[in-house]
């Protein structure tokens, strides 16, 4: 008899199996939101395609103020560090030079993390001596970038096509506003 004490009845049993079945939707749903959550995290194909700082994602309004953020952090860059040597100085050609581009983008995110109210106090020295010298010397010597040009001529040696049209017209209105005598498009040589 004791066999039969141990056994449920058919409603007790279907009762068990929709308390299963709820806490197994209850599963699902904070899987699902675990999941979008990863998602959403630096590093992950889907932050990649939100990632306002992604040239190759980013579009409409972030994609212009990106340009116009990176054209000022140039032209502040060229401000302060230009006048020391030819070598410091980012041309004015710099928007039609798709690998300068990026590495100009990822230089003036370091910095401004290096910038940032959180950062250690030694971080804008370590911006200099782990991203700034290294990444000007790629600028100005690796092919994609503008290692043969200067800021009155633009040599455009490389076979990556430029970021964007947006790219020209950025490089040209800078050009009309005295930062180059060049007009980008134009190769002098």
């Amino acid at each position: 008899m004791s066999e039969l004490s141990d056994l449920i009845t058919r409603e007790e049993f279907n009762a068990a199996l929709r308390t299963a079945w709820e806490d197994i939707d209850k599963l699902t749903e904070a899987i699902t939101a675990l999941v979008e959550v990863h998602e959403q995290q630096p590093g992950t194909a889907d932050a990649a395609r939100s990632n306002r700082w992604c040239w190759r994602t980013v579009t409409g309004a972030d994609r212009e103020r990106l340009w116009t953020d990176l054209a000022a952090w140039v032209d502040w860059f060229n401000d302060r560090y230009g006048s020391a040597s030819a070598k410091l100085t980012v041309p004015p050609c710099w928007p039609s030079h798709p690998v300068a581009v990026e590495e100009l983008t990822g230089l003036m995110l370091a910095w401004q993390a290096a910038h940032a109210s959180t950062a250690p106090s030694d971080a804008p020295l370590a911006w200099h001596d782990r991203w700034l010298w290294p990444c000007l010397d790629r600028l100005h010597t690796r092919p994609g970038t503008f290692e043969h040009c200067t800021a009155n001529r633009h040599d455009l040696r490389h076979s990556v096509p430029p970021v964007t049209t947006d790219a020209t017209a950025l490089a040209a209105a800078m050009a009309t506003q005295g930062r180059g005598e060049v007009a980008m498009g134009e190769n002098p040589v």
